[in-house]
């Protein structure tokens, strides 16, 4: 099982919010 660790998560989905904020 791959457990994704909450940080690395937390970083990719505010990655994600910002693109699409910036869109």
């Amino acid at each position: 099982d791959n457990q994704i660790e909450p940080q690395r998560y937390y970083e990719l989905f505010e990655k994600d919010t910002i693109r699409f904020g910036n869109s």
